[in-house]
């Protein structure tokens, strides 16, 4: 999967720290609300959330307003991510909360992301979903609802 959205995007040098706050509510990492400056690390949180979001079914973090939920993200109480992770394996747990960690010097680098053992153990699962992808997308409709009750 690939996400993107340049709208806000900007180039920086190796170790440059941007300081303009921008994201979305929910997604941004909290180092960006504290005026000081974030690196990449951000996204590394951003992707975090979006992970734990796919996985959960639920937001990482919630308000009944965009005031509350932008309250609440920049509180950035992760005490029950795990809980919610319960369901996951051990090295998806690991890497979620390893991309959330509130220290982005904490954080993987994209580098170390894609070396963590989630993929390595998952890589012939994923191998196989994405051969039988293909193999659906070649099928006629009809026969694909068949196999799946539709």
């Amino acid at each position: 999967m690939k996400i993107a959205d340049f709208g806000l995007s900007i180039f920086t040098q190796k170790n440059e720290l941007v300081k303009q706050k921008c994201g979305t509510p929910g997604y941004v990492a909290p180092e960006v609300f504290t005026g000081r400056g974030y690196s990449y690390k951000a996204d590394i949180f951003s992707l975090g959330s979006v992970f734990f979001n796919l996985l959960t079914g639920c937001f990482l973090f919630s308000g009944n307003s965009p005031e509350l939920l932008l309250q609440s993200n920049m509180i950035c109480d992760l005490s029950l991510i795990k809980k919610y992770l319960s369901h996951t394996t051990h090295h998806c747990k690991d890497l979620v909360t390893w991309m959330l960690e509130v220290d982005p010097e904490d954080r993987p680098t994209p580098k170390e992301a894609l070396k963590h053992p989630w993929f390595k153990c998952d890589k012939d699962v994923l191998k196989n979903l994405l051969n039988m992808n293909d193999k659906m997308r070649k099928q006629d409709p009809n026969k694909v609802k068949s196999l799946f009750n539709i």
